[in-house]
């Protein structure tokens, strides 16, 4: 779909790494223990945020920086309405979301990654203009509508290739948390003995990665 512009679904030379992704959060109790499952592995990832909620979680923005974790840009408010909007309004949006979290963090965001991963051609002129690489994914779960369960993560980890991008979601229901966690840490430690390691993205992986 060139009309859409490029996109980031996997790495290029990745060298036996895999990207793990988290969007919707941060999370005030969702995340601390996605970060603790995490440091368990020694296993990085990358958080897509809303910035409206980043910015109501600021203890925690600077626990995910921390623990080596990136920062992806996940929109102002995870509303769809914009995208029905004209490119100018579209790009204040998305600038707005990325100025926020630049400004929380330090540093600008790896990419966008567009709520529900809609992209429009609209999207990707407002994108294009503000210099962002669009990032989605290769491999995803439909971890916030259905329970993530280990024979899903087994099945996972057997068609797993290098450089793959995977969505998951650290705000999860909460009578789905503790077997999102469990399932996290028995894919972690099934795609490590399989061989893989577990990286952030990067910028320029994402610039260099896009097709």
């Amino acid at each position: 779909m060139e009309w859409l512009g490029p996109c980031v679904r996997s790495v290029r030379n990745p060298n036996r790494a895999v990207y793990l992704t988290f969007d919707d959060g941060p999370d005030p109790i969702c995340t601390p223990a996605v970060l603790q499952v995490l440091a368990k592995h020694q296993a990085r990832a990358t958080f897509f945020l809303i910035a409206k909620k980043a910015a109501m979680q600021r203890e925690l923005l600077v626990n995910i920086q921390n623990g080596g974790h990136a920062i992806g840009n996940h929109s102002l408010d995870h509303s769809y309405g914009y995208y029905f909007s004209k490119v100018p309004r579209l790009a204040r949006w998305i600038r707005e979301s990325e100025s926020l979290l630049h400004g929380l963090c330090g540093a600008p965001t790896v990419g966008f990654r567009p709520p529900a991963g809609v992209r429009t051609p609209k999207l990707r002129r407002a994108l294009q203009e503000l210099g962002l690489p669009t990032v989605l994914w290769s491999v995803r779960h439909y971890d916030s509508v259905w329970k993530w369960r280990m024979s899903s993560a087994d099945h996972s980890v057997q068609r797993l290739r290098e450089g793959e991008v995977i969505l998951l979601h650290d705000r999860q229901r909460r009578r789905n948390a503790p077997q999102f966690l469990a399932t996290l840490d028995h894919f972690l430690s099934g795609a490590t003995r399989a061989g893989f390691h577990f990286e952030a993205l990067t910028r320029q992986i994402c610039l260099d990665s896009q097709t």
